[in-house]
């Protein structure tokens, strides 16, 4: 078992352990699952979050978990009830091996004040890149707050939420509902039009759309949907095409913003589900099935860090025109090695001037300004006021000029 995920990825895995009492025979089975089952090849999750689970069972899990997989599991954020008016609806497990816990913030349900959701940052330690995770456990249909407008609305709370991590963050959890308008039996492969509160939480906000992490990937990979269902009935019931069964349905789900890549993702295939539902049986000591869930994993690639520039050289000349003099400012622009950098928009002003003028560096990283006609004027200063291009980062302290004849950010040009 491989305790650290690659550098630059992390494994999070959301699971309705449905643990509301202690039960060792499927606390074990789940250790098993999450301890030989997440991952295309078999990798130790780098956060957990845990539906329907008592804090002292999280505290099992964990033991298990760290004998299992020599790994080094903890319980951050918050997992007791002890002095809250509310219920703590998810908990979570970070890997310590592999990541840092930084942070946390909470907030409640938008129709039912008892339930507390929470997310999470951590820092990956091979990259030093940080990851918000939010873990949810939003009520079911049956529920007097479980309806579409109360779980539609609270996709939204979700995304305000992430708003402040769009740039790195996920949520996970037990949304107690189907993707897709048409029900798992008929649509297996969710291809009719998504359900409100799917749509809210993948919508663009903020400049920042969300994924759904195991569809994406099954998709991109041209792989069926149809063995990702998270949840199973214990009793037949009448299915949407009319036949009497066990229904099946994907209740559970990852979702990452469109910052981070999924690598891999999937429901715990095949782990405990039979080839048809209701094939299995595990009364009535559990040694199979570990919940009436199965958890979901993703393996995301964290954002790529932005390559650092800087303004590397700065050189100035004159012309002489009618009645007066023009001054051209040349501005070479640098990536952390000290090689030039191509296609960056350069913003610069002339001397006091308010409105910035700009040119785009070519395959020199070099680009040129030319002032107005000066008249009076005995020497103009011309200051670098940003570089901005894809995927790069100004990095205003490490300006410089090896010629020694600007300060790196600005440079003053004489008439003579």
């Amino acid at each position: 078992m491989d305790v650290e995920s690659p550098a630059g990825d992390v494994v999070v895995v959301t699971v309705n352990a449905h643990q509301r009492d202690i039960d060792d025979a499927r606390m074990n089975e789940l250790a098993a699952g999450l301890g030989t089952r997440v991952g295309l090849t078999p990798t130790a999750a780098d956060v957990i979050v845990v539906e329907e689970i008592t804090q002292s069972g999280l505290i099992s899990l964990r033991d298990k978990l760290n004998a299992r997989m020599n790994a080094s599991y903890a319980v951050v954020g918050l997992s007791s009830n002890a002095g809250l008016t509310s219920d703590v609806k998810v908990k979570l497990l970070l890997n310590t091996t592999t990541m840092d816990y930084t942070g946390r913030t909470s907030w409640l349900d938008v129709c039912d004040s008892v339930r507390l959701y929470q997310t999470v940052t951590a820092q990956e330690k091979a990259s030093g890149k940080e990851l918000a995770v939010a873990g949810v456990h939003l009520a079911p249909t049956s529920n007097a707050t479980g309806d579409e407008e109360c779980r539609t609305r609270n996709a939204a709370k979700i995304r305000e939420q992430l708003a402040p991590y769009d740039d790195r963050g996920s949520v996970i959890g037990d949304f107690n509902r189907r993707a897709a308008q048409t029900e798992y039996e008929c649509d297996p492969e969710e291809l009719s039009a998504p359900m409100d509160w799917y749509a809210t939480v993948t919508a663009m906000s903020n400049g920042h759309a969300y994924l759904d992490a195991v569809r994406t990937y099954r998709r991109e990979a041209n792989l069926p949907m149809k063995s990702q269902w998270t949840f199973e009935n214990a009793t037949a019931t009448t299915t949407c095409s009319g036949a009497t069964a066990v229904r099946r349905m994907r209740l559970d789900y990852v979702f990452a913003s469109d910052v981070l890549t999924p690598v891999a993702a999937g429901a715990d295939d095949p782990g405990w589900g039979g080839a048809e539902p209701g094939t299995v049986g595990c009364s009535p000591v559990p040694t199979c099935k570990y919940s009436d869930h199965r958890f979901v994993w993703a393996q995301l690639r964290l954002p790529a860090s932005p390559q650092p520039i800087h303004v590397g050289d700065l050189d100035g000349t004159r012309a002489t025109v009618k009645s007066g003099w023009r001054a051209t400012g040349t501005v070479r622009v640098h990536s952390a090695q000290e090689a030039p950098v191509a296609g960056v928009l350069v913003s610069a002003r002339w001397g006091n001037a308010t409105t910035a003028l700009t040119c785009t560096t070519d395959a020199l990283g070099a680009c040129s300004m030319t002032s107005g006609q000066l008249k009076s004027e005995s020497s103009v200063r011309l200051t670098v006021t940003g570089l901005q291009s894809t995927g790069t980062a100004y990095l205003f302290s490490a300006n410089h000029d090896p010629d020694g004849d600007s300060g790196g950010t600005w440079i003053d040009i004489s008439r003579r």
